[in-house]
């Protein structure tokens, strides 16, 4: 909801500081719920938490590379290579989320 929002003011050409922020923002605090969660359910899970920690800081720094050269490479104009790659997140998402869900049948 907040990112078809968060599009959409770019698309119509509604673009200020709140339009910027405070999707942003909430967008922000729901990663950080998210990302608090995914990583106790993980490290219940690991056998070796001093390894499965490293992996997983390795995970989030390479995915915000990988991000940072995407949104560099991408030729847009700037005000669009922030929608467009949180699209392309949500998509590379919800394949992950399909693949994992047919691998646990």
């Amino acid at each position: 909801m907040i990112l078809t929002t968060f599009i959409s003011l770019f698309v119509f050409g509604i673009i200020d500081a709140y339009s910027i922020f405070l999707p942003g923002l909430i967008i922000f605090l729901g990663i950080a719920l998210l990302y608090s969660s995914a990583t106790t359910l993980a490290m219940t899970k690991a056998i070796d938490k001093a390894s499965a920690s490293a992996i997983m800081s390795f995970i989030h720094v390479g995915i915000g590379c990988i991000g940072t050269v995407v949104a560099a490479v991408l030729p847009f104009e700037p005000e669009t290579i922030l929608p467009l790659c949180l699209l392309l997140i949500l998509f590379v998402m919800v394949l992950v989320f399909l693949i994992a869900g047919r691998r646990q049948k």
